[in-house]
């Protein structure tokens, strides 16, 4: 873990990480023409944070696929091979990970979906991703660049390498790195992957400059922070498109990607506008000067808000929101509170996060063995709307999630674990909100039943749209609109 220690101390770290990347002017660093410390910014910062031997590479997915997963995307091939020679104009160029929910009785991707209900006309590219549902859809065209990808990439290094200059200059300020964050990061380790990064971008930037260019009039992203993407803004760029990038979690000043001081250096391959929930999440970051945040809401948090209206917050059902850093822990945790309550009419629920969905059963056991044996406690890992869910919940505990503040909305009590590493790391996340006195911070599952049983439903907080802009179907459309004939 970080060797900092305080509960405060991940925005204070990204303030310096910042105040580093300015004082050596890191952006300005360039390898075969690509500013190449964009592309390692994030991974350097969570090796901070969460330390160096954690269990999260940053080498592109396609350089350390097995052969099954190559096959995954192998067969999709011949199927799309024609996408790439498409001469067709469209509206928008739509780009995403694989990723479904249950929404309104139908599974769709919950960032893209409402662009179906436009008069614009669309063109997917579904990324590949090993973190979501296995079953890829047609009609992309990542599978063609996937199999280009791993030729090129097989002859990296005999193509790429740093000269020496180019070298010395990336070692000398990783040494600093290391020295002012007091990690200890493996610089062979980054040299080598900045090098397999640049050969990978330039390519990815070719096969996308092809694909977009004259033929798009904005390109839509759902989360810009992948090297797919970031290819694909720089190629769009020089093409002259406008890119747009969808909120799809959550922004605050403890989140590296949202947050760049005022330089026209920095940026290079961040999108120009940034479509965001609601004013909230606009002044909770420090985009470049090139981009545009711009308030807009969620179609799907508008349209379930009303469809579950007329349900009636259960008084006694407690919802625990998990993701896969704090699964094991928080699983626990519910599993002790369901043994605290029996006998008092609550009702457990736990939700999964949809990358803990496949192998919950594997990581879990206990979780497993405790709703066999318990029969207040349930677990969710199917592809469940999560607003139906909070439509019949009174209370939600989690640790750091995007689905806080749409449980906030949805007049839930909120309740955060506050114990000190989850403090340490995730306090950015919900100090604000803690401030203003929208959630109860907990230690113990003790401490949490009390905090229930104390508690009203949250209709007297002055929340309105603050977190989610209302009419956003309409807020969208507009600003796509005005964006695409600018």
């Amino acid at each position: 873990m970080s060797v900092y220690k305080e509960g405060n101390q991940v925005v204070k770290i990204i303030s310096e990480f910042l105040e580093f990347e300015k004082e050596y002017d890191l952006f300005s660093l360039k390898y075969k023409g690509v500013n190449y410390w964009y592309l390692i910014r994030n991974a350097l910062i969570k090796d901070v944070l969460f330390g160096v031997d954690r269990d999260n590479s940053f080498h592109p997915d396609f350089l350390v696929s097995t052969k099954n997963e190559r096959r995954k995307y192998l067969k999709h091939i011949l199927g799309q091979v024609k996408h790439f020679f498409d001469s067709n104009k469209y509206d928008i160029f739509v780009s995403s990970a694989n990723i479904e929910r249950m929404i309104h009785d139908r599974l769709a991707n919950p960032h893209t979906y409402f662009l179906e209900e436009y008069n614009f006309s669309l063109k997917h590219n579904t990324l590949f991703t090993d973190r979501w549902p296995r079953n890829v859809p047609k009609g992309s065209n990542s599978a063609l660049m996937r199999a280009l990808l791993f030729i090129y990439t097989k002859y990296q290094k005999l193509l790429w390498k740093f000269k020496k200059n180019e070298k010395d200059s990336l070692c000398h300020c990783l040494k600093m790195f290391r020295k002012t964050f007091k990690c200890n990061i493996k610089i062979d380790k980054y040299i080598e992957t900045t090098e397999a990064l640049v050969c990978s971008f330039k390519l990815m930037k070719w096969y996308y400059s092809w694909i977009i260019n004259n033929k798009y009039r904005a390109i839509f992203l759902s989360d810009s922070h992948c090297i797919e993407h970031y290819s694909l803004i720089a190629a769009a760029s020089e093409c002259k498109i406008p890119t747009i990038e969808y909120q799809h979690g959550v922004i605050g000043l403890g989140v590296v990607k949202y947050n760049f001081l005022s330089n026209s250096k920095k940026g290079i391959y961040f999108p120009d506008y940034l479509f965001t929930y609601g004013e909230f999440w606009n002044s909770a970051c420090s985009l470049p000067k090139h981009a545009q945040a711009i308030s807009v809401g969620s179609p799907l948090f508008d349209e379930s808000k009303e469809k579950y209206n007329g349900n009636l917050l259960g008084d006694k059902n407690v919802v625990y929101i998990s993701t896969g850093f704090i699964g094991e822990e928080l699983s626990k945790h519910a599993i002790n509170f369901a043994k605290l309550t029996e006998g008092l009419g609550y009702r457990v629920i736990y939700k999964l996060h949809p990358s803990e969905c496949l192998t919950w059963r594997e990581r879990y056991p206990w979780l497993v063995n405790a709703i066999n044996e318990n029969g207040n406690i349930e677990c969710v890992h199917q592809s469940t709307n999560i607003y139906e869910i909070l439509s019949k919940a009174k209370h939600v505990v989690s640790v750091a999630s995007t689905v806080i503040f749409e449980a906030l909305s949805f007049g839930c009590n909120v309740y955060i674990w506050n114990k000190a590493e989850y403090e340490k790391h995730f306090r950015n996340y919900y100090n604000e909100i803690t401030k203003r006195g929208y959630v109860d911070l907990f230690e113990s599952e003790l401490e949490l039943l009390c905090h229930i049983q104390s508690k009203g439903t949250n209709d007297s907080l002055d929340i309105d749209d603050i977190f989610y802009k209302h009419h956003s179907v309409d807020n969208i459309r507009l600003e796509l609109t005005r964006i695409m004939n600018k």
